[in-house]
């Protein structure tokens, strides 16, 4: 496993050049040992971060992986709170924080948690996976926040993504992404988005019971 996938981020890194990020997730699949030796083999290829190297409670493990490389490691995108992330400061796990605003507590939650991160020198790249609403708030976020790295977010066609709201959601050429000017979030749902994305709460029931 680690010389394929030593392979195939080398590859990337011929492909791409020197000047685009390459950034690695594990999704916690491997152990300690076999992360480590996976980041020292591709460290050359100047690794942007190494996510989630192994399971994200591991933060004693996860602090293993970092004491033994130089790639950045980041993770955060499972845990919920900012006491979660108060522990994996004090572990010293990681060097980019990844909070869902949706699964960490909202806006004001990930404003704790930023401020948190900035006392302890470390980025903010917060996982950007769901709904307009949370691309949206995650961007209002990305304009408040000075520790804020990068803004991720997964373009996968989704219609909870690109047809909930009247706002366009889009990546400009040169990689950027406008934050919306409009009160609130800057977004309005579509007029009708209770016809076109009905919720039924008795079959959401039913599935919960299975």
């Amino acid at each position: 496993m680690v010389a394929g996938s030593a392979a195939r981020i080398k590859e990337a890194r011929e492909s791409v050049g020197p000047a685009i990020e390459i950034m690695l997730d594990a999704h916690g699949s491997t152990g300690v040992t076999e992360a480590i030796k996976l980041a020292r083999a591709v460290e050359q290829y100047d690794i942007a971060w190494y996510e989630e190297p192994v399971m994200y409670h591991n933060f004693p493990g996860m602090a293993e992986v970092r004491r033994a490389t130089r790639i950045p490691i980041a993770t955060g995108e499972n845990l919920y709170g900012r006491h979660a992330f108060r522990d994996l400061a004090l572990a010293r796990a990681a060097d980019v924080w990844q909070p869902d605003t949706a699964m960490a507590g909202g806006i004001t939650e990930m404003v704790r948690i930023a401020a948190l991160a900035s006392a302890m020198e470390v980025q903010i790249a917060p996982h950007c996976w769901g709904s307009a609403f949370l691309w949206a708030a995650n961007l209002q976020l990305a304009g408040a926040l000075p520790n804020y790295y990068i803004f991720e977010f997964g373009q996968a066609y989704s219609p909870l993504l690109y047809e909930l709201v009247t706002t366009t959601v889009t990546v400009e050429k040169d990689g950027y992404v406008p934050i919306p000017t409009a009160p609130g979030l800057g977004v309005e749902i579509v007029p009708d988005a209770e016809k076109r994305f009905p919720f039924d709460a008795n079959a959401a029931e039913r599935r919960a019971l299975v």
